[in-house]
């Protein structure tokens, strides 16, 4: 299913209600599927249908919606409000969503893969980001996941039907952060909610400075002071201390990437201010990480075991498969992963070789050269001392001689052997 970024603020996606196309915020937190009727004919008494991805075909009948007048506008002009709470129930005791989804899913999960593209081409509604159900997707993460156990309060506490986790422990730059109990994943929050203490103390390591906005103008505050909608600035080429959570055994850290965000001013000169996306808390002991914690970490929602798996998301593809997550990939056949096909191995070139002329070698050196220089010798010495013909075979008689003896002892000289 795919979603949008919305000014990378929430995520919104289409669902059909009814045969038509609903633009509806995505909220982890919420259980219950709310709509605002101002301008329409659905009834709270009435159930209808509902389609969720429309590439997957994935249908859940007889939803019951709760209803709402829509006094405050939901962000890019959503109109309602898909809870996907980790309950079967909704608050008036119907059957949630994932109620709903459970018997249709090949696996009782969903993924949630988040980038951080903003309003591509200018549009609002561009779908960059998506929801997987029924498994998960190892092409859109690093490494394997890793499993966080929730559901660690009962349901009438603080976060009935949330997604909360054990958190362990925060810091920054080495340090422990006070007030760390609980954290809850929640996608109708975008920046990362944590005690005022723990506020202060990011804020003071970080030297950032603090503004309030009155009357669309910024004044300066005490960023320690309590208030709530304050602007922490930082330093854009300053060093940034990361922030870490330890959660059910595994750490998980955000930089100064994901918790800066940088905003070119509309004053032609390339001004630019550096925000810091963390905020005050509204309870005072509990962390609340929103999208842009799902923006590093690609979040498994796994609603049949009480777990969530987070992994450092892929920018890319991730060509790279983990055996441990392979059986409930959605790309998963029943089959073991694919072991890569080695490239054919190239036997290696032989040398050329050098076959021996046998024959040749065991004759001794070639005549030719010896006969030839002998009888030049002969003419030019017969042609330069002259005489009679019996001297001249005289002569020739000796020369020969001469040339047979050496014809006779090259021809019994070793061959001669190619190296």
């Amino acid at each position: 299913m795919s979603i949008a970024n919305c000014h990378l603020h929430s995520f919104v996606g289409k669902v059909q209600i009814d045969g038509s196309d609903v633009l509806l915020l995505i909220d982890t937190k919420a259980t219950d599927v709310w709509i605002d009727f101002t301008n329409d004919s659905h009834s709270s008494s009435s159930s209808h249908s509902f389609q969720m991805g429309l590439d997957h075909q994935i249908e859940a009948f007889d939803q019951v919606y709760q209803q709402y007048t829509g006094n405050d506008a939901l962000p890019c002009n959503a109109k309602g409000i898909l809870g996907l709470g980790r309950s079967a129930t909704t608050s008036t005791n119907e059957t949630s969503v994932l109620g709903h989804l459970s018997p249709l899913l090949k696996h009782d999960m969903f993924a949630i893969y988040a980038t951080t593209t903003d309003d591509a081409n200018g549009d609002v509604l561009s779908t960059s980001s998506k929801i997987v159900w029924g498994g998960y997707d190892n092409r859109h993460y690093q490494d394997c996941l890793e499993w966080n156990s929730v559901g660690q309060w009962e349901e009438e506490q603080l976060f009935k039907g949330g997604w909360d986790l054990v958190l362990q422990g925060a810091f920054v730059g080495g340090a422990d952060l006070p007030d760390s109990q609980e954290a809850l994943i929640d996608t109708a929050t975008y920046n990362i909610q944590c005690p005022l203490t723990a506020l202060e103390k990011i804020i003071r390591v970080n030297k950032l400075v603090c503004y309030k906005n009155s009357y669309d103008t910024l004044v300066p505050v005490d960023c320690v002071a309590g208030e709530y909608n304050v602007l922490a600035l930082a330093d854009c080429d300053a060093h940034f201390e990361s922030l870490g959570f330890y959660m059910d055994g595994h750490t998980y850290y955000m930089t100064k990437d994901n918790l800066v965000y940088t905003i070119i001013l509309p004053t032609g000169s390339h001004e630019k201010i550096c925000a810091l996306r963390l905020e005050r808390s509204n309870t005072t002991e509990s962390w609340v990480l929103g999208t842009i914690f799902m923006t590093r970490y690609y979040t498994v929602f796994d609603f049949a075991r009480n777990r969530i798996g987070f992994a450092v998301r892929s920018e890319g593809r991730n060509k790279e498969r983990c055996p441990d997550d392979w059986s409930e990939d959605i790309r998963y056949d029943g089959k073991p992963i694919p072991v890569p096909t080695a490239p054919p191995t190239v036997a290696p070139t032989s040398a050329p070789t050098i076959t021996k002329n046998t024959t040749r070698n065991e004759q001794g050196p070639s005549m030719a050269p010896i006969i030839g220089s002998a009888l030049l010798i002969l003419l030019c010495f017969a042609f330069l001392r002259g005489g009679n013909r019996r001297r001249r075979r005289r002569i020739h008689e000796s020369d020969n001689k001469y040339s047979l003896t050496s014809r006779h002892e090259d021809a019994e000289a070793p061959g001669l052997e190619l190296m």
